[in-house]
């Protein structure tokens, strides 16, 4: 039976795929783990692992880097959690004990971008080819981080790094691919999954033609949600409030009376206070990006926007992307405004 390894480690440590990670993380798009946050109900991570779930791969595991020790993961109970300060070394060692109980393939990947990928075709691809290696191919992109490896062919000094470069056989797709390089990414991932271009769907139920309310969420009465748009887990909406344009707010966040959210990403644990007017934006507790102007704001106000996440028994499960550090960002504070 395969087996499945996903390696989840910041931007920037790409242990496995040298150099298909950008290098274009510096100011306000320095983010430690895009693939761990929580978008429409849900990570891309997690998403991956169901995935691989419904490929038929019942043992499946995630390596964690030590920099994310902190990073809680919202996976399925049976998926076996590792954290390692050498995560290449660990991906290899899993290789070894596959090769040690006769597994005759091995799907390995970096959780650092979403695929619309059939897991199942790609495995059969590998099989026929009879090569050891086999990396998917964005058409479009080149190559990503997704390998399909046969475990015999490995030893324990292998450089896995370069075995997986000098991958013999490539598996082309045409489907949709988003690396998650920038903040703008995330919100067109957003965007594709509420407008049904990609497979990445909101998790919750249809209340009515492109409104999607996950359990628990509170939308009073006189609050508009206009199609499309995503209100996740427990969120609170208040009277007044219009929810419009592509709009997605995640789980335990709570948009006060009168607010309007258009064409941005409220994360999980985030509180939006009163009267505000949210536009082309990413907001995670106290930080506000803007993307049309590519401004960071860190609002010092709590009656304006505040995080959430310590009152709640999950609020540590993202561990949002948006890795600000004022020496090396900038961020201006702000008391009673928002861009």
């Amino acid at each position: 039976m395969p087996e499945a390894v996903v390696i989840a480690e910041p931007r920037g440590q790409d242990s496995l795929g040298q150099g298909t990670v950008s290098s274009a993380f510096s100011g306000t798009e320095k983010w430690s783990f895009p693939a761990g946050v929580e978008l429409l109900g849900e990570s891309v991570t997690a998403r991956l692992f169901q995935e691989l779930d419904r490929a038929g791969m019942e043992d499946r595991s995630l390596l964690v880097h030590s920099n994310l020790a902190t990073h809680s993961f919202d996976l399925p109970k049976n998926v076996g959690t590792y954290l390692a300060p050498d995560v290449c070394g660990a991906a290899l060692q899993r290789l070894l004990d596959a090769q040690a109980k006769g597994v005759n393939a091995v799907i390995l990947a970096r959780a650092s971008s979403y695929v619309d990928l059939d897991f199942a075709d790609f495995l059969q691809f590998h099989l026929a080819s009879g090569e050891s290696v086999t990396r998917v191919w964005d058409e479009e992109q080149g190559p990503l981080d997704l390998w399909v490896v046969d475990p015999a062919s490995f030893t324990e000094k292998d450089d896995l790094t370069i075995r997986l470069q000098d991958a013999c056989s490539s598996y082309r797709v045409r489907t949709y691919v988003n690396r998650l390089e920038n903040l703008q990414d995330a919100r067109r991932l957003v965007v594709d999954g509420l407008t049904g271009r990609c497979g990445f769907r909101p998790q919750g139920s249809e209340a009515r033609p492109g409104v999607w309310i996950a359990d628990g969420a509170e939308v009073k009465r006189e609050a508009r949600i206009v199609a499309p748009a995503f209100i996740g887990r427990d969120v609170k909406i208040a009277d007044q409030c219009l929810i419009t344009r592509c709009s997605n707010i995640e789980s335990d966040s709570h948009i006060d009376y009168g607010t309007v959210v258009e064409d941005s990403s409220v994360l999980s644990g985030t509180y939006v206070g009163i009267g505000l007017d949210l536009s082309h934006s990413i907001a995670d507790g106290v930080i506000l990006q803007n993307l049309n102007y590519d401004v960071a704001v860190e609002i010092m106000d709590p009656v304006v926007m505040r995080s959430l996440r310590q009152n709640k028994n999950r609020g540590d499960r993202n561990r949002q992307w948006l890795d600000f550090r004022r020496a090396e960002v900038g961020i201006s504070e702000a008391t009673n405004e928002t861009t």
